[in-house]
């Protein structure tokens, strides 16, 4: 399961007799269950569902045959489930694209009962794929849905999704074009949420599910992000992280009766913004996962650093822009391109396809994605929390330009910077 953007909000306890030390704050976070709605007025996010096609359909009922080519998907509801017990537990999704009249039709096997002739059928115009839902004036075609998940005592447990029919333009260089008008988005609509007030920021606390659709509140294996303001500030947060906020560092200590804890350890001189002396930098070599020093590569030269995932869509989709770059720069001794991918270590493969298929030529080193919040690690030491990053540093270490997303703009300070 990946990530997309949605809410959340509550309330606070202070205890000082659980610290560690005695001058540190605890606060308590107690949370309440929340649906997300067009009237949601604050940043949210949700927990993107991936599928998997399906190649048997023996065992599905009511396919609709006269609307054209047609594909069947399958979203795991109990990733646990499924690894522990070895039982398929999943909803599937039917998807057809009539490339002739440019329509797309979606039906969810809601109910669950594999079944899709007692399921509703939505239809959507090509016309209106590719729009990017922040973009003022911007069709919003996601529509809600309520899984119904039958239980082994006979019950049903409701489950409420967004389905977005399309996906943006930022990922549509990255897919074949056939592929495209075939991609969806299912996400979470629900989430257990906080608020605190953490000297001097009023902060909100999101938990989301990542192995189970159903779960009861939160507990020591749940994720979290934290928000100040109307943005994500840190994301994917577990039990035993210590993160910055802010100006301030602190620690999710533990969670106790679906309360999480925090542990104030005081206020962190950040080194990650604009006009910094660029911090430390360790990360994996690609070919055998040992850890470089990245600074002393870095030493005299100006640096173009492309933070990426070979998850990420929008990285990929810059790819070209950066490598038409780095072929008219690459005779500069003293500029010096770099990639830091994060993924998780069963993907360094996929990296390595990329930078391959992609030509990236430069020096690529990867962070494993469960440090994203490491202080010890690029990513937490300069607060990446949107990929693509991308940094510029000068000759004498100092961070002189970023932008999370935009490699034109990041592609033109370079070049101005180098013509002067």
């Amino acid at each position: 399961m990946k990530r997309m953007i949605c809410l959340f909000g509550l309330f606070l306890f202070v205890r000082t007799d659980l610290t560690a030390q005695e001058s540190n704050k605890i606060y308590e976070v107690d949370f309440e269950y929340k649906i997300t709605s067009d009237s949601t007025t604050l940043y949210t996010h949700g927990i993107i569902l991936f599928p998997d096609k399906v190649e048997d359909l023996s065992i599905l009922k009511g396919i609709p045959q006269n609307l054209g080519e047609y594909r069947i998907e399958s979203i795991t509801i109990d990733h646990l489930k499924e690894r522990r017990e070895g039982v398929l537990s999943r909803f599937y999704v039917y998807i057809s694209v009539d490339k002739n009249k440019g329509k797309k039709y979606i039906i969810v096997d809601t109910n669950c009962n594999q079944d899709f002739s007692d399921d509703q059928m939505y239809e959507f115009d090509f016309a209106d794929a590719g729009e990017n839902l922040k973009m003022e004036g911007a069709k919003d075609l996601r529509f809600p849905i309520a899984l119904q998940i039958p239980q082994e005592n006979g019950g049903v447990r409701e489950v409420p999704l967004w389905v977005r029919p399309f996906l943006d333009n930022n990922y549509k260089a990255s897919l074949p074009e056939d592929e495209y008008y075939w991609s969806y988005w299912i996400t979470t609509r629900s989430m257990f949420q906080g608020k605190v007030t953490i000297d001097p920021y009023e902060v909100y606390v999101t938990e989301w599910p990542k192995h189970v659709l159903i779960r009861d509140g939160v507990t020591e294996k749940s994720y979290f992000d934290f928000n100040v303001g109307d943005s994500i500030d840190v994301s994917d947060c577990i039990v035993g992280d210590t993160i910055i906020l802010r100006d301030k560092k602190i620690k999710l200590s533990k969670v106790e009766n679906g309360k999480l804890y925090i542990e104030d350890l005081g206020f962190w001189a950040d080194s990650s913004k604009v006009g910094d002396i660029l911090p430390e930098l360790y990360a994996n070599r690609l070919d055998d996962g040992h850890p470089i020093f990245l600074n002393k590569m870095m030493k005299g030269k100006y640096v173009f650093i492309d933070f990426w995932g070979s998850w990420c869509g929008p990285c990929i989709a810059g790819f070209p822009k950066v490598v038409e770059a780095y072929r008219k720069l690459k005779e500069k001794d003293d500029v010096l391109f770099m990639g830091i991918a994060l993924d998780r270590p069963d993907d360094i493969e996929k990296v390595k396809e990329l930078i391959k298929e992609h030509d990236l030529s430069w020096p690529n080193f990867w962070v494993d994605r469960k440090d994203v919040n490491n202080l010890l690690m690029p990513h937490g030491k300069l607060r990446i929390e949107y990929l693509p990053t991308y940094l510029i540093i000068d000759k004498k270490g100092k961070i002189i330009y970023r932008t999370d997303g935009t490699v034109d703009e990041a592609l033109d300070f370079l070049m101005n910077l180098l013509a002067e």
